[in-house]
């Protein structure tokens, strides 16, 4: 696929705007840290066929969506133009169907990259984009999280972080997922989740899941992590079945999370249905897209999670949860 580059420049006031490159003009040795992204992405636009788009918009004119969003940071970790963006992405949860995309987030100090990427992963997938496994590259102003890369290249920490920018920019390139007649469905849930509103969601899932993928269902308190991992790593996509207490995922989920990192599970879609009794189901899908995707090897396709509120699942969102499941992994 064809890449494409937005970039949210920290000082236009346009938010759909996109600073020009130009070829003749040399890095500002003064600059700033969060500075520092844009002529790196000249060089990722040296290397590659990219396209910068003007406008959030000229996605729907484009063909083959793939999308690298690039995020710098002030110092108090906030970008006008992004926060225009997600206001829209959350406004039109249509906006990036069908587009595949990564993240780069850029900031000046240690703090505040980490949770804006989580917030930002959230907007896409709810607005209909897929994250590819491991899809950001994050740099805090020190570029700590580089050292280990660049002493075992032998190169400074900025180089490091250009060529995790460049090695995101090529998987997306590459990126693409191959669908199936059957698609073979792992639910994973726990036995102590005997609250009557997930029982319900559950009752009204499985029976259109089976309509066109081979489900199956695994209760992660009754199986070894082993035998967990094993199912895991047979099934084409997972389905987390959560409930949230006090906006925290159960021990069994978490023990199995971290060992689920290996490169057999790369590209696997993962999806979450999370029944809440009043709030937060928003806040324990990050917790499972940051894990599993962002910090993770797993895909997250495009409205990867329902959030229910309440006792009664709501018939429109069950619907299209389970239709983009069904778009997600068949044919």
């Amino acid at each position: 696929m064809a890449l494409n580059i937005l970039y949210f420049d920290l000082e236009s006031p346009d938010a759909n705007a996109v600073p020009e490159f130009d070829p003749d003009a040399a890095p500002n040795v003064d600059e700033t840290p969060a500075d520092r992204l844009s002529p790196m992405l000249f060089q990722v636009l040296m290397d590659t066929n990219a396209h910068i788009l003007q406008n959030i918009s000229e996605l729907r004119e484009v063909p083959d969506k793939c999308l690298l969003f690039a995020l710098p940071l002030n110092d108090v970790g906030m970008n006008k133009e992004y926060t225009m963006l997600l206001a829209r992405l959350r406004r039109e949860p249509h906006l990036l169907d069908g587009c595949t995309a990564g993240i780069i987030v850029d900031g000046p100090s240690e703090l505040y990259t980490t949770p804006v990427a989580a917030e930002f992963a959230m907007a896409i997938t709810m607005a209909g984009g897929s994250l590819i496994g491991h899809p950001l590259v994050e740099a805090t102003g020190s570029l700590s999280a580089f050292a280990a890369q660049a002493e075992a290249q032998s190169c400074s920490r900025e180089d490091a972080y250009l060529q995790a920018i460049r090695e995101l920019a090529g998987r997306l390139e590459a990126s693409s997922f191959p669908r199936k007649a059957l698609p073979n469905l792992l639910t994973l849930c726990t036995a102590s989740q005997d609250q009557a509103a997930t029982e319900a969601l559950w009752s009204h899932l499985a029976p259109q899941l089976a309509g066109f993928c081979q489900a199956e269902e695994c209760c992660l308190d009754q199986e070894s992590l082993e035998e967990l991992c094993a199912s895991v790593q047979k099934a084409d996509a997972v389905l987390l079945l959560c409930t949230n207490r006090n906006g925290l995922l159960p021990p069994e989920a978490t023990a199995l999370i971290h060992r689920l990192t290996g490169e057999q599970f790369e590209n696997k879609p993962v999806f979450a249905a999370v029944v809440s009794p009043c709030s937060g189901g928003d806040m324990l899908a990050r917790q499972l897209l940051t894990a599993l995707n962002l910090n993770g090897p797993f895909r997250l396709p495009g409205e990867f999670a329902l959030l229910q509120t309440g006792s009664e699942p709501d018939e429109d969102d069950l619907d299209e949860f389970v239709q983009s499941i069904r778009q997600t992994l068949c044919q």
